[in-house]
């Protein structure tokens, strides 16, 4: 055979394509790659649903956690705690933080009573200067800072009480008046004159205060933050989490137990409200979607706990020890 007729021969098996064994090998490896690669992808993308689902409820504790750390830190500025009257208190997995308001370095002011004549009767009979919900105070510097809505701290000798502040009068050239509401107890403690109280002509005074709370909402499940109260002693909050399950508060005291709050008024002397050593919060927060790449499909929970040292008030126990 010459070499002129065998190159045609070579030119057409060349040309001849694959067998169909060729081509079920190749389709079966392109099966396989494109099988494992889609299961990849899948489970990254499984696994990027379900860290989202994750992060969104740490984000949620991580905040509530850094939020209530920060506002009870300021627990008792300005204020010392009393065994009887604290300045950190839980009621009905309640937190009520209470501070003195500062106006760049000074501190609310704090406003003598302006008793009626004669000078002679002391203390002065039940109820207030200018009726049964009404004190006058002298003011400082001719002016006031107490406004309609807010909370303050009526001191009488070593009694204190809250009072909701629903209106605020000039009463004259040197006086003010000031109004609160009739409510028996505030975020828990006493409050107002209204279990026959008497006012002292030289020990009475009344001092702005600054409070923060936080509480769980029941039907919206919500956590709430407030740093206001309505005249009808409601606290103004706002959100700061949603899908809190549960929301349980207790007072750690110097030595170490534990109580769901302070009691200054028992004969148990270690759960004063001077012997509160730290705040413990728990909560548990439902993630807002399920998954069935997390937690089998059921809603996730997870339960937080923190314990809050607030430093105002270690600091207070340590000055006055």
């Amino acid at each position: 055979m010459s070499p002129r007729t065998a190159r045609p021969r070579a030119t057409s098996r060349a040309r001849r394509g694959f067998t169909l064994v060729e081509l079920l090998i190749a389709m079966l490896l392109g099966v396989v790659v494109l099988s494992a690669a889609t299961g990849f992808a899948l489970q990254t993308w499984q696994t990027r649903r379900g860290s989202g689902i994750r992060d969104v409820v740490d984000r949620n504790g991580r905040y509530i956690g850094m939020t209530v750390a920060r506002d009870v830190q300021e627990a008792g500025v300005g204020i010392e705690s009393t065994p009887s009257w604290g300045t950190l208190t839980t009621f009905n997995d309640t937190v009520a933080v209470l501070s003195v308001p500062y106006t760049g370095v000074d501190p609310a002011e704090v406003y003598r009573i302006a008793p009626p004549p004669p000078d002679t009767v002391n203390p002065l009979p039940y109820g207030g200067t200018c009726g049964m919900r009404c004190i006058d105070f002298f003011k400082e510097d001719n002016t006031f800072d107490i406004r309609v809505g807010d909370l303050a701290r009526l001191q009488v000798n070593g009694e204190r009480r809250l009072i909701l502040v629903t209106a605020v009068a000039n009463a004259s050239p040197t006086t003010f008046r000031v109004t609160f509401a009739p409510m028996a107890t505030l975020l828990g403690y006493k409050a107002g004159i209204t279990d026959s109280l008497l006012l002292d002509r030289s020990g009475t005074s009344v001092q702005r205060m600054s409070v923060t709370a936080f509480w769980r909402d029941l039907a919206s499940k919500r956590l709430m933050r407030a740093s206001r109260l309505t005249t009808a002693g409601v606290l103004m909050g706002e959100p700061i989490a949603d899908n809190v399950e549960q929301f349980t508060t207790s007072l750690i005291f110097v030595g170490g137990n534990e109580a769901p709050g302070a009691d200054g008024f028992d004969a148990d002397t270690t759960n004063d409200y001077n012997k509160v050593a730290a705040l413990k919060v728990v909560a548990r927060i439902k993630a807002d979607r399920t998954d069935r790449s997390v937690n089998a499909g059921q809603p996730l929970e997870r339960t937080y706990t923190w314990r809050v040292a607030p430093r105002n008030l270690m600091y207070e126990r340590n000055r006055l020890n």
